[in-house]
């Protein structure tokens, strides 16, 4: 089996673009995943800092490992991931954190890791790219 793991980034928007697309917004998202809408307003309105929110998100996804892990292992499984949330590209975003977080989880199975970034029209693959334009 191939321990690799890639793992890119994407606004909701995009998903289109991409096969191994995994929702984590708190709109639509996959449980386990998500901030609160409790985290989102408070950040949106300044009533939550960066680092508040990096704590609180980070120690929700140390449960969500703890309580979930085959959800975890399913991702490093697949091989590869897009995390997909509806803030835009360049912004502070949880979907950046929790790919850095997936990074450690992965390295620390033995995976390697290729961290792809935010996947943008000019950044999508060949096939990617070809799917989207049919």
């Amino acid at each position: 089996m191939d321990k690799t793991l890639r793992i890119r980034t994407i606004q909701v928007g995009r998903r289109l673009w991409v096969e191994d697309f995994m929702d984590i917004s708190v709109k639509s998202g996959k449980l386990g995943f998500t901030p609160t809408w409790h985290m989102v307003w408070s950040y949106k309105n300044g009533a939550m800092s960066q680092d508040e929110y990096t704590k609180i998100y980070a120690e929700m996804m140390t449960r969500s490992l703890l309580k979930s892990p085959e959800k975890w292992n399913a991702i490093l499984k697949s091989g590869s991931v897009t995390l997909g949330c509806y803030c835009p590209p360049g912004v502070f975003c949880h979907r950046l954190l929790l790919a850095e977080y997936l990074r450690q989880y992965a390295e620390a199975q033995g995976y390697k890791v290729i961290m792809g970034g935010e996947v943008l029209k000019d950044t999508m693959s060949l096939t990617e790219r070809q799917k989207f334009s049919q």
